[in-house]
Order: structure tokens, then sequence, then C-alpha cells
């Protein structure tokens, strides 16, 4: 499935760039990518990738993590390829 100008993306465990990047390209000014990320390390390079690459007014960063269910989980921050820490999050079923 192609990612065209005018559709709305989610991006699930978007970590800190590539996909939402990608995303942010692929899909228009008309249209908005939305980047779940839970971990607060990863969320601010995000942030700093899509700024860099102009795609900070298409692509909204959620400080959040997705399940299927409710319960807790743990979420990995990776710095070049190392493990830099993990975080414990909440996961609440969205309605």
């Amino acid at each position: 499935m192609a990612i065209r100008s005018g559709d709305h993306v989610i991006d699930v465990g978007a970590h800190n760039e590539f996909y939402s990047v990608l995303f942010g390209l692929a899909v228009g000014a008309d249209s908005r990518v939305v980047s779940a990320e839970p971990h607060p390390d990863n969320a601010a390079i995000l942030r700093t990738n899509l700024k860099d690459n102009r795609h900070e007014q298409r692509v909204r960063v959620e400080e959040v993590a997705a399940r299927s269910a409710d319960g807790a989980a743990r979420s990995s921050s990776i710095s070049m390829g190392l493990h830099a820490g993990e975080l414990a999050v909440a996961l609440n079923l969205a309605d």
C-alpha cells in the first residue's frame, strides 16, 4: 500500500526518525502524521529530526504507547546502537 498526498498516517513506536520523516515527506502539506513514541528521549530526538527535515508542521509527536488492552510495558531508548535505558509506561486502551 502506498502512502499518498492527502493520506493520514499513524506511526506506532516511532522511535527517533526514519519512518516518521519519510511519512512526513510522502503525505504532503494537506495531510497529517501522528507519531506515537512513549520514551521521552526518543520523542525529543524525533522532534529534532522532524524540525531539521522541515516536517514539524505535518508530523505530530505524541508521547504515548499503543496496545490493544490496558496494562504496562517497558520502553527502551537506544542511542547509536547502544541500549541507553528503559522506562515503564502505562498503557491505556483508547476508545
